[in-house]
């Protein structure tokens, strides 16, 4: 009796230690939260991924060193030889092959063409400005644009055989002229399928379709413009990231709006996601990553990332969020499962069988 008391109870036991184990286990898979990716102690200014080879991401950091992952950020390794000291400005890989990239240094733009293994100057025709904002055609990779703060009016570079030669474009056109010297241009996209360039400057978004010839120009935005990008399912749809207002978009060229849940925050990267339509990540300059799933209408935070993020990156293979901070690379996951820890049942010894003995 006592024997099948103790098989029963450890039976008990061990089906109560498996529903705490399901229970665990799908609460993780539920709780995304951010993780260590990697470069822990480096402070990471940019952040690119491959197309061409989805799993391939890098990070540049603020003293002229560039890291590279094969595996969607499971391990990195150095490839800066050859760039100068100084931040990592800005990174643009090339679409259709992961290993050519550039850089954008305060000497300047480099190019490598071996995954970051060696690095060559590519500034033929620049002045000499900070190089902050890069931009590849995805239709005409040959095609690369680079902003750098320099004097003079206002203008951006364009090279149309892979960076070794640039030329200087004035912004200018219709209704608007040229814009003083004030500040540079932050932030350069390229529409895929289209050659049009969007431009974002002080408290503009600027848009060319013939190379940088003439320019238009959105409604003001009336906030700094600090980065722009372009919804990849919607042409019609852009995005800037503002300084003191959050994110502001325009449909059409129409006036911009701004969306709630994101407060006066001040916009230091954003992202759209490539394979989900309406997916949007903002990172804040004062701390925190924030959501959109409706093309920027409405934001939530995501968690409480431990340090604030100065870039953000989409991998195109896995499509998990990166965050570069001024400690190294995190991203958006789910935590690994916990082990559970073995039960072991001990069945309470039955005591001696004391024998009787019949009284004479």
């Amino acid at each position: 009796m006592t024997h099948r008391l103790a098989a029963g109870l450890r039976r008990l036991l061990g089906i109560a230690a498996a529903m705490r184990w399901l229970c665990l286990e799908a609460t993780a898979a539920a709780q995304e939260t951010w993780l260590v990716e990697g470069l822990s102690g480096v402070p990471v200014t940019a952040l690119a991924a491959g197309v061409s080879e989805p799993d391939f991401l890098y990070a540049g950091s603020d003293s002229g060193r560039v890291f590279r992952s094969p595996d969607s950020g499971e391990s990195w390794v150095e490839a800066s030889a050859g760039l100068p000291a100084g931040p990592i400005r800005a990174l643009a890989v090339h679409p259709g092959d992961a290993r050519i990239l550039f850089a954008g240094t305060d000497a300047g733009v480099f190019r490598s063409g071996d995954g970051g293994a060696s690095w060559v100057a590519s500034s033929a025709g620049m002045s000499g400005g900070a190089v902050h904002a890069l931009a590849v055609d995805p239709g005409n990779p040959a095609v690369v644009w680079a902003s750098a703060d320099e004097p003079g009016p206002l203008h951006v570079y364009r090279t149309a055989d892979g960076g070794a030669l640039w030329q200087s474009t004035i912004i200018h056109g219709p209704g608007f002229g040229t814009p003083s010297d004030f500040g540079f241009v932050r932030s350069l996209v390229v529409r895929p399928g289209t050659s049009r360039i969007y431009a974002g400057w002080h408290e503009i978004v600027f848009w060319s379709d013939d190379g940088g010839g003439i320019w238009n120009k959105f409604p003001d935005v009336n906030f700094e413009v600090m980065v722009v990008r372009l919804d990849p399912f919607d042409p019609a749809l852009v995005y800037a990231g503002t300084m003191g207002r959050g994110v502001a978009r325009s449909v059409d060229t129409a006036p911009w709006t701004f969306g709630e849940g994101i407060g006066t925050a001040t916009v230091s990267a954003l992202e759209v996601d490539p394979g989900e339509p309406g997916l949007l990540h903002a990172a804040i300059r004062d701390g925190g990553v924030f959501r959109s799933r409706d093309e920027g209408q409405t934001w939530l935070e995501l968690g409480a990332i431990p340090l604030p993020a100065s870039a953000l990156v989409v991998s195109s293979g896995d499509g998990t969020l990166h965050a570069g901070t001024s400690g190294g690379v995190f991203r958006w996951d789910t935590p690994p499962a916990p082990v559970p820890r073995p039960i072991i049942v001990r069945a309470r010894a039955r005591p001696p069988t004391v024998p009787v003995v019949p009284r004479p």
